[in-house]
């Protein structure tokens, strides 16, 4: 697929690339280089973006509903305004301003944005966390019930949960 003269596929070269305003609905981008891209109001729903280099990206009121990120690396990218409701954020990398991620231990990787918290293989949203069982949590992989008990408060401590209405 071509769009603004640009070859959209897996693995891309697109370095710089403008695609402000473009239809990349359902594109393919897993791994590709956007470094620097100017992606702004750009349709990126249902994309996927998995594993694909997007630092220093103007994502700004980009359409990212849907997109799988998953390890994306979006340091420095900017998504001010960007729609990223039911995006996949597991082990992605984030801005650390609208989506944010820690590395506090070598178990689970940790990325959230104002509503929703990956933590490793699971993402829900922050008051899904907070409301599951130690049995809803022992189901999601061996050992998490007990990083869960030992890191959930030092989650708190650092403000993950802070935009929460009710804790």
């Amino acid at each position: 697929m071509k769009v603004n003269g640009y070859e959209i596929k897996a693995w891309g070269d697109l370095d710089g690339a403008d695609l402000s305003g473009a239809n990349l609905r359902n594109a393919d981008l897993y791994g590709a280089v956007l470094r620097g891209a100017d992606l702004r109001e750009a349709d990126l729903r249902d994309a996927i973006l998995c594993g694909a280099d997007l630092r220093g990206v103007d994502l700004h009121r980009a359409d990212l509903r849907n997109a799988n990120l998953c390890e994306a690396n979006l340091h420095g990218a900017d998504l001010r305004g960007a729609d990223l409701h039911g995006a996949d954020l597991r082990n992605v990398i984030g801005n650390s301003q609208e989506i944010k991620s820690l590395q506090l231990t070598k178990y689970y990787h940790i990325s959230y944005t104002d509503d929703v918290l990956a933590i490793g293989c699971q993402q829900h949203t922050k008051k899904a966390w907070l409301a599951f069982t130690d049995d809803q949590i022992s189901d999601m992989s061996t050992g998490m019930l007990e990083w869960w008990k030992e890191w959930k408060p030092k989650l708190e401590m650092l403000g993950v949960f802070d935009d929460l209405e009710v804790k």
